[in-house]
Formats: C-alpha cells, structure tokens, sequence
C-alpha cells in the first residue's frame, strides 16, 4: 500500500508541476506556422512559374522529367558541392553530375 501511495503522490506532484509551469509560462509560448507557411508560399510560387512555362514555351514540356531531371538536382547539387568543386564538375556531363543524388 504504501508503493501505491507514494506513486500517487509522484503523479500528483507532476500534474500541479505542471499545471503551475504551463500556467506561467503557456501565455508567452505561442506556436507559429511560419514555416508551414513559407514552404506552402514557395510550393505556389513553383507551381506558377511551372504553368506560365508550360503555357508560353515553344514546345511541349514535359513537367515530370523537367522536375525530377532538372529542378530538383539543380536544387540539391549546390548544396553538397562547394562553389570551386562546382565550377570544377561544370564541364563534366550532366550524367556523371546527376549520379552523385
């Protein structure tokens, strides 16, 4: 009886913990959707640009080998290379740069 005493005590004791923190401390903590926000504003923003090209492009584009082939490597290829490698892998072929994704 008294293990199950003192585990009520320590469950009661968090509990008034806390409620006391989250009292003092819950007004100033508020939560911002900024990034959900910055990430669904450049998703448009992509998206946009996509239909004026494939509006107003001479040829028809084809938007998943533009996106996959182009402008997700072309986003993640200077973020793993430094800006001499990159002048560097410049004159390589764009196979042997789309293999290091």
């Amino acid at each position: 009886m008294n293990q199950n005493r003192r585990g009520f005590v320590v469950i009661f004791t968090v509990l008034v913990a806390s409620a006391v923190f989250g009292w003092i401390y819950g007004p100033s903590v508020r939560a911002t959707s900024t990034a959900a926000e910055d990430s669904q504003s450049s998703v448009r923003e992509f998206t946009t640009v996509l239909d004026v090209v494939q509006a107003n492009y001479a040829e028809p584009v084809d938007v998943d080998k533009e996106v996959y082939q182009g402008a997700i490597p072309g986003m993640l290829i200077p973020a793993f290379l430094m800006p001499a490698s990159l002048r560097c892998c410049a004159k390589t072929s764009a196979a042997s740069i789309t293999a290091l994704g």
